[in-house]
């Protein structure tokens, strides 16, 4: 029989998105392909300009590529789709949100199609949050070994072992970053009976 009480230690720590990522997915429909092709280039251009005097850098906005294709449910009709992606990671939201608001050129016009789409922002946590998560997580499954062994008449000895692992992670709630449960960081730790 094994002469050991096994607990779990519970805790959380909460990170904060510091970044935004997002895409502005281009897509311009020409009868030919190097009229869709001069007219996305324009287009994109435009937009990373906008993007630029708005104040985020080179660093901040990039291509994210091209494709260009016929609509399979169109192979019977003349044209052509072509479509570029430009991606933005920055600190500064304010600024992004603004731009990307703004950017309502192209909203009558048929052939073209500019979609902004917002990803999983990056996030950091509050300086030591880890560290002292793990402190709590250690403490609480401490707390419950005592509980336990005093309602077992046994004396509490050092702990034997020690293993951190996540039951998973909550989402921000942002576009790109659903929230879809409530879930909590956890520690698990083994301390002897003697």
């Amino acid at each position: 029989m094994a002469n050991f009480i096994e607990v779990f230690g519970e805790t959380e720590y909460r990170e904060y998105p510091v970044k935004v990522v997002m895409d502005i997915d281009v897509t311009v429909r020409a009868a030919k392909e190097e009229s869709a092709q001069k007219e996305i280039k324009e287009i994109v251009n435009k937009i990373v300009d906008q993007l630029l005097s708005a104040g985020l850098s080179k660093e901040e906005v990039t291509f994210g590529g091209k494709e260009i294709f016929t609509p399979w449910w169109k192979r019977n009709k003349v044209g052509i789709e072509t479509r570029n992606k430009i991606s933005i990671v920055s600190k500064q939201r304010s600024i992004v949100y603004n731009t990307l608001e703004s950017i309502d050129d192209y909203k009558k016009e048929k052939r073209v199609t500019v979609q902004i789409l917002e990803r999983q922002p990056i996030f950091e946590p509050l300086e030591d949050g880890k560290d002292k998560a793990m402190l709590e997580a250690c403490n609480n499954a401490h707390n419950k070994a005592e509980i336990l062994a005093n309602a077992t008449s046994v004396n509490l000895g050092r702990v034997l072992e020690i293993q951190e692992y996540s039951r998973g992670v909550r989402g921000s709630g942002s576009y790109g970053d659903y929230d879809y449960g409530d879930y909590n960081g956890i520690a698990l730790a083994a301390a002897p009976a003697g």
